[in-house]
């Protein structure tokens, strides 16, 4: 569902630049995904996952740019804005967490924001010019800031999320993956995607979708290089990650749901890990 009559209007200084679409997809009972443009060589689309909670709050994970249209279809949402309580910034790259400030204000004035470790300290891509400024924005902007646990559930949220953390050995690169209990799915940042019924892009072409792993099945070609270099953290990592009941996945760009079959797909995708 897309609303074409509001403004997709943004100063995001991420591509594309000066308008982004949003569209709002439903895929569960209590979960839904903002989809908004996000162009690398095409339109990958940033996947803003939103779940409710047994409380009947809102958490988004790593927000979308705040256009009216995004604004308005967040607000469609059970409690609208004013219900989102938390909010989870998974991951180092730019796009996950550089939306978060904007949003502060239509949020619970009492939101949790929940960052993983490296953004507010300017590691990696977070420490690039212009970035750093952004993540100060974050602490002016919310009260209540909490550092994503390496491992086990999140505090005070009664075991609904829990998140399982790979650092790459250099701090160039980290991501929690978190597991959405009542919802039985995960959540990928950059770690994984695939294209179902994401279009094959007419720049990269099906042969090289197959040959990165992503077509037709779950792949990981950015972390796959890194969890080589240090397959001792990518096991324990991949270890909790199939210890936890799920069997869908919801990765940050592509296609936003990958399931049912979504523990074996996880298997299958980092099965090297195993031997």
């Amino acid at each position: 569902m897309y609303r074409p009559s509001l403004s997709r209007q943004t100063s995001d200084p991420l591509p594309p630049l000066g308008s982004k679409a949003t569209g709002l997809v439903q895929l569960g009972e209590a979960l839904w995904c903002l989809r908004q443009d996000f162009w690398i060589t095409e339109n990958i689309y940033l996947n803003s996952h939103v779940i409710r909670l047994s409380s009947g709050s809102l958490l988004v994970i790593s927000p979308p740019a705040r256009t009216e249209e995004a604004e308005a279809l967040l607000e469609s949402l059970p409690g609208g804005c004013a219900a989102v309580e938390h909010v989870v910034l998974p991951n180092l790259s730019p796009e996950h967490w550089i939306h978060a400030a904007g949003w502060a204000s239509k949020f619970a004035s009492d939101a949790t924001l929940w960052v993983v470790p490296g953004v507010l300290e300017g590691r990696s891509v977070a420490g690039l010019a212009g970035f750093p400024q952004q993540a100060a924005q974050l602490r002016s902007a919310f009260r209540r800031i909490t550092s994503l646990p390496d491992s086990g559930p999140l505090p005070g949220l009664g075991g609904e999320l829990a998140v399982s953390t790979f650092h790459e050995g250099w701090g160039l690169f980290s991501e929690a993956v978190l597991l959405l209990r009542d919802a039985r799915a995960i959540v990928f940042s950059d770690m994984a995607f695939a294209i179902y019924d994401h279009p094959v892009s007419p720049l990269v072409g099906r042969e090289v979708s197959k040959l990165v792993g992503i077509y037709r099945r779950l792949g990981a070609p950015l972390a796959t290089p890194m969890m080589r270099k240090d397959p001792a953290a990518g096991r324990a990592w991949l270890e909790t990650v199939l210890s936890w009941d799920f069997d869908t996945v919801l990765p940050g760009h592509l296609d936003p749901r990958v399931g049912p079959g979504g523990k074996d797909a996880v298997r299958e995708c980092f099965g090297f890990l195993l031997h």
